[in-house]
Formats: structure tokens, C-alpha cells, sequence
């Protein structure tokens, strides 16, 4: 028998705060009216969308608009064969009277189907029945449209349910995608699609949520979201899983409202548990029955996470990872949250990194980094690349006391060194130890180096005179001249340096790497940390960090006790105290100048690297600007 699915797939498990976006995107603040597609019989309809409505909408101006949801091949798998009869879209107040819907494999790809069509209802769903049915061949693809808006029109229309989900928030403007989800929710594009085979009993499993380090026996819960695929109403379903080698158990859940076709919730595994000690050991959940029925098993109908279990593990960094920019009015949140958790917990696990984009700090290196993330709008971070949010005071200190007794199974310790003549390069150096074996080429290195005290820089600042405390912000004006600390200049590599570890590990053995930096960025190497981290490729997380200070490295504070000051002048520069040896180099590692004794050194105009030993042997290298 054909059947007609509309699906309606809620899926967002957690919410990151919605601070203004990256891009300057007004709403329709007169489009409040929330709507949804018409009621159909059990068996006939599933609308396949993420949005829970039609709420509102949003613009940036006259110009070209794309807006697009990603069916990911999991899903489309399940309905191969079936086809795509009708698109249904929300949009606000419109002027522009046609938009063109369309298919393709990638947002970047030229579309494989596309159709013009009218806009008939100018604040609200437009449906469109295309005139040849877009057939589904089990391979992911998104669906999406594009129009020509005039001043005034609103053509993004939203539910205004904040998502984590990037397979449905996709937009464009300009010909650039974004994503909109953290602070706007999905947008408006449903799928109605029909078939003769459609699955029955199919349940989907995604975004699954775990710890990621836990000791022998301690119970831990796993949380995930299971939609219905299936065209049969789920009033229970029961799930299969299993931790490593253990044995299967099992979970049932009856749900307290029935769980419609396409409809999605929120499901929660108590009290697992394994005695077996390992790293990556996997969690594996899949859907056993559905109404007691046995489910049918797609790609969809599994999922896996993975977890150590080690006891007696080592101390685990905080690491956060910031994007932000001077141009970003909300990002002083964040400066004022970096700042307070450096202060507080420096010492104790935590390491702040600030990676800028759009500004003059913003550095190649990182991007792959923001374009992995930063589409949660600015400003935003993650937390040891696990967990993503608002880089407020608030929020990292109660997070960071939530996990500060989470341990790690490896411990790591980074040294760097430079030699003035080279000051281009910097000498970096790491040393990995694992708790237990490990067999699996899972693990790389990433080297990030960051700069206290950039600037001044003119930072744009939302918070003046508001009448609340943002960390002595309000207090400020709407531009502000500023220092910033924990930028970051380098990072190799984001995703880790290949082969910077070896494939198997031995329990308790060190196990070095060592690389160079180029510190092109740097201004001054005495005010900047090289920092290690350990990333996991099983679980894309930081497993543990390390930070060393080039502070310490230069030794600056014994050379002050002997009262060796390096002072720049007009023509050169002078040495305050008794030292043995002065020795000045251009930064591509030329001798410009040595000294021995003498009081003052002349200099062309420009910039150095300058090396001073006093009589007891301590060294200080300082960049100066003559």
C-alpha cells in the first residue's frame, strides 16, 4: 500500500544561549503567529522537517537568500526508493512574489533538481507540489531554496526553538552559509514524502550524550534522542546496549504521550556501569522493538559512544577554546568570563585560548578550527571540544566545578625552547604517558601558542550603560581601546600532527615529540604560552593538556632580581645594571649589535631580538622596537 509520511523531527538536545550572531540578522518582531501543517490521518502523513512551527522570521536586507536542511544518509537510506512529493516552506512578510526549491548532494553543489515556484502566502508555509518528484536513492542530501528579496521582506522563516542541530539551520546570504540554530532555532523547510515500502517499525537514534571518563563501577547516565521514522505510532520501544566486552542489557521505555510518525523525545539511560578498565571502550545502544514488535535495523537504528574507565586516573585540563572578535558587541562576555576563570583557576587545570576571526588578531591557522565551530554565533566556546557554550563568568565556573573531578588517562607535559639568533622558530616538545595499553591509531598532538597583552585595540562594546553588572563593561564606552590575553597566534595542527604519536601505547611509558613553531605572529615571546593537547580521534575530544609559560623559559624574573633593565630609546636602547654580555639580532636572525658592558647600544630604527647574560648566568631575551 503507498504511504505518505510527515515527518516532524525535533531534534535538539541541548541549547546554547542565543547572544547575537556573528551575522547581523533582524527579525520580524510583528511575526509572532505560530503555525503548523495541517493534521492528517496516522497512517497517511510524516512531514520530514526539524522546525517545530512557524514562529517568526529573518533579514539582513535586499538580496539573494539560500535556506537549506541537510537528510543525512542514515535517514534517506531508510526511505530509498520513496520520493519527495511536496515542499513546504515559511517565510515573513514578503514583497518578492517567487523562490526556486531545490536538491543537492552539498550546499556547495550545483542543485540535482530545481523548481520555480510562487510565493502565495506572504507570512506563514508555502506549499509547493513539484511537478516531477524528487526521488530519494538511500545517499544523504539537502533540501533547501533560494529567493530574491526586496528591502523590507523577511524570507527566513524560523521557529524560534534554539538548536545545537547543523542539519537544520543552514543559510545563506550573500553566497555565504551560516548556521543561525544557537540563537534562532531551525529553519522552515518540510519534506513530504511518499513511497510503497516505507519502513514500519523504525526508530532513529542521534546526539547521543555520555561521560567520556569514568571509573570501574561508577554509574553514569546516557542520553539521546530517538525519532520515529517508522508510520506506525510508537507507544514503547526497548532498547539493547552494552559497554565493551560486557554483557547485553536492556531498557524499556513507555512513553507518556505516544511518539508519532516523525515526532522525536528525549530518552535517558540510568545507572550504567562496567568493571572493565579501558580506553575507548564503546557503548553501543540499538533499538530492539518498537510496541513489542521486532524494529526494523537500519544504520539509523544504532549508535555508539565511546568512554575510558580508568582508576586512579591523572588531573585533567579545562581547556577553552573561545571564538570572538573586536567587532563582536556581545564578545566583552567573554573577556570578562576568560579573564575571571584565568585568574581563579590558572593553577589548577584551567587554559583559555581566544581564537579571533574578522579582527587584526584573527590568525590562517585557526580556521578550520572556527569553521568546526563557530557557527553557534559569537561569542561562543567549547569546553575540551565537548561541550559547546557561552563563554560567560557563570557558565565556565559551573561547568568547571560539575567536571573538575573528571580525570583523564594520560598525562602530558610540554617544554619549549628558542634560540635568539632564530627567533622565527621556537623548539616545542611533548611527553605523553597512558595509564593503561592501548592498541589504535587514534591519538595526535595539536601545538597551540597564545599572546597575553595584543593591542590596544578598539573593541566594539553592546554592554555600555546598561544598568546591570557585566564585569564593570557597562561602565565603558561603546569603543574601547584594549589589551588582550590568551590569543591565540599558532596552532599546529587543529585536527592534530599526523603521526605525532605512535599506533599502540604501553602502560606507564613516556612517549616524546618534538616539532618546531614558526612565531611570525608573535610579538613578544616572553608574554606567550605553548600549549600541548591530546586529541582523541575516537571522540574528536581534548583527552588532557598542558601549558608552559616562555616566561619562565627566558628567566625574566631572576634576571630581575639583579637589576638588568632593557630599555628602548630613539636610536637604541639602554641596559640598566651590571651584566657580562648583550647581543642584538634583526628578526630574520642577522647580528645587529653586541655589547659588553656598555650602557647604551645604537640601533637603526626597526625591530629586534635582544639577549642579555648577567655575571651569575641568567638570561633574559626581550623584542624591542627602536
Amino acid at each position: 500500500m503507498k504511504k505518505i509520511l510527515l515527518f516532524l523531527a525535533i531534534v535538539s538536545s541541548f541549547a546554547v544561549s542565543s547572544m547575537a550572531h556573528s551575522a547581523s540578522w533582524i527579525r520580524n518582531s510583528r511575526s509572532q503567529v505560530r503555525s503548523t501543517t495541517a493534521a492528517a490521518s496516522a497512517d497517511e502523513f510524516l512531514v520530514f522537517g526539524y522546525c517545530k512551527g512557524y514562529s517568526s522570521a529573518l533579514t539582513q536586507g535586499a538580496g539573494t537568500y539560500k535556506a537549506a536542511i541537510q537528510v543525512p544518509a542514515s535517514t534517506a537510506a531508510t526511505w530509498k526508493g520513496a520520493k519527495v512529493t511536496r515542499v513546504r516552506i515559511g517565510v515573513g512578510r514578503m514583497s518578492a512574489r517567487q523562490l526556486t526549491v531545490y536538491f543537492s548532494r552539498t550546499l556547495m553543489d550545483n542543485p540535482s533538481y530545481s523548481q520555480d515556484a510562487p510565493i502565495t502566502v506572504q507570512e506563514g508555509w508555502n506549499e509547493i507540489e513539484l511537478t516531477t518528484p524528487f526521488t530519494i536513492d538511500g545517499n544523504g542530501f539537502y533540501a533547501g531554496y533560494q529567493v530574491r528579496a526586496n528591502q523590507g521582506d523577511y524570507p527566513i522563516g524560523i521557529d524560534d526553538v534554539p538548536t545545537a542541530n547543523r542539519m537544520a539551520d543552514n543559510v545563506s546570504y550573500g553566497g555565504v552559509w551560516d548556521h543561525i540554530g544557537a540563537a534562532y532555532g531551525s529553519v522552515c523547510i518540510q519534506l513530504v514524502i511518499e513511497g510503497d515500502n516505507l519502513p514500519k517499525y523504525n526508530l532513529a537514534l542521534s546526539e547521543l550524550e555520555m561521560a567520556s571518563n569514568v571509573r570501574p563501577g561508577q554509574k553514569f547516565p546516557a542520553k539521546a534522542i530517538v525519532s520515529n521514522n517508522g508510520s506506525v505510532v510508537a507507544n514503547e520501544f526497548m532498547l539493547n546496549y552494552t559497554v565493551g566486552n560486557g554483557q547485553n542489557a536492556t531498557a524499556t521505555f513507555r512513553m507518556p504521550e505516544p511518539l508519532a510518525q516523525g515526532a522525536s523525545a528525549q530518552f535517558v539511560i540510568e545507572g550504567i556501569s562496567t568493571d572493565e578498565e579501558g580506553i575507548n571502550l564503546p557503548l553501543n545502544i540499538s533499538v530492539g522493538s518498537v510496541n513489542g514488535e521486532a524494529a526494523e535495523k537500519t544504520e539509523s537504528s544504532e549508535i555508539t559512544g565511546w568512554l575510558s574507565c580508568v582508576k586512579d586516573g591523572y588531573k585533567k585540563a579545562f581547556v577553552v577554546e573561545e571564538w570572538t572578535g573586536t567587532w563582536c558587541g556581545n564578545c566583552p562576555l567573554g573577556i570578562v568570563g576568560m579573564d575571571y576563570m584565568k585568574e581563579k583557576y590558572g593553577d589548577d587545570g584551567f587554559i583559555g585560548i581566544a581564537v579571533h576571526q574578522g579582527d587584526e588578531m584573527q590568525v590562517s591557522s585557526y580556521m578550520s578550527f572556527l569553521q568546526e565551530y563557530e557557527p553557534y554565533g559569537f561569542p561562543g566556546c567549547i569546553v575540551n571540544r565537548s561541550k559547546i557554550m557561552m563563554p560567560s563568568k557563570a557558565e565556565l565556573e559551573a561547568y568547571y566545578n560539575e567536571t573538575k573531578d573528571v580525570e583523564s588517562f594520560a598525562d602530558i607535559d610540554v617544554k619549549a625552547s628558542y634560540d635568539p639568533a632564530t627567533p622565527r622558530e621556537m623548539n616545542v616538545e611533548a611527553t605523553v604517558r597512558f595509564k593503561l595499553p592501548y592498541e589504535g591509531d587514534d591519538f595526535r598532538l595539536a601545538f597551540v601558542a597564545t599572546e597575553d597583552h595584543l593591542g590596544p585595540y578598539t573593541q566594539t562594546n553592546y554592554f555600555s550603560g546598561l544598568n546591570a553588572d557585566y564585569g564593570g563593561w557597562e561602565k565603558k564606552g561603546a569603543y574601547v581601546n584594549w589589551y588582550f590575553d590568551e590569543v591565540a597566534r599558532i596552532i599546529k595542527d587543529c585536527d592534530g600532527i599526523a603521526e605525532s604519536l605512535p599506533a599502540s601505547f604501553e602502560a606507564d611509558k613516556e612517549y616524546t615529540y618534538a616539532t618546531t613553531l614558526r612565531t611570525a605572529y608573535i610579538n613578544d615571546i616572553d608574554k606567550s604560552d605553548i600549549i600541548v593537547l591530546l586529541l582523541n580521534g575516537k571522540t574528536g575530544e581534548i583527552s588532557n593538556a598542558a601549558k608552559f609559560h616562555m616566561f619562565d623559559y627566558t628567566s625574566v624574573g631572576k634576571v630581575a632580581e639583579s637589576d638588568v633593565r632593557i630599555l628602548p630609546l630613539r636610536g637604541g636602547l639602554k641596559i640598566e645594571g651590571e651584566y657580562a654580555d648583550c647581543s642584538v639580532y634583526t628578526l630574520d636572525g642577522q647580528l645587529a649589535a653586541k655589547a659588553s658592558g656598555a650602557e647604551t647600544v645604537g640601533l637603526n630604527a626597526g625591530m629586534y631580538v635582544v639577549r642579555v647574560a648577567d655575571a651569575a648566568g641568567n638570561v633574559t631575551v626581550r623584542k624591542v622596537v627602536i
